[in-house]
């Protein structure tokens, strides 16, 4: 779903559904893993790190395991598919957003470039943490 003020804008919302497996992989430290848009077993995102350059525009930094994100990972862990119910979701800002649909429309494929992860720090960390 897209969002503009105005058609003389230039700036774009777009509030789209993502899988934990391709937000791991666009935030990941590894730029093959990154690159792999064919990944769907979160097993290949095991041993991925978080790169921290994308929480650079985060108002807060990580608290830890406090009762919220350890509930973050239990939802991840025991009821993921409740996760994007009990979350408020993930605030990503980005230079450039190009979007492509495929298959007959069905799928977006998008490619973000220079991204910030502005709102979801905590969710985005407690996510690496289950993974």
């Amino acid at each position: 779903m897209t969002y503009e003020e105005s058609e003389l804008s230039s700036s774009k919302s777009y509030i789209i559904s993502m899988t934990l497996i391709d937000l791991i992989r666009i935030t990941c430290t590894d730029t093959n893993l990154r690159d792999n848009f064919n990944i769907t077993d979160l097993a290949a995102l095991s041993n991925a790190s978080l790169s921290q350059d994308v929480l650079f525009d985060n108002v807060r930094g990580y608290l830890g395991a406090t009762k919220f994100n350890n509930n973050i990972v239990k939802t991840i862990n025991e009821n993921p598919s409740k996760f994007f119910m009990y979350n408020n979701g993930i605030t990503i800002t980005a230079k450039n957003i190009i979007a492509a649909t495929q298959n007959a429309k069905t799928k977006v494929h998008m490619t973000l470039s220079e991204f910030q992860i502005v709102n979801g720090g905590q969710t985005l960390r407690s996510i690496y943490e289950s993974a």
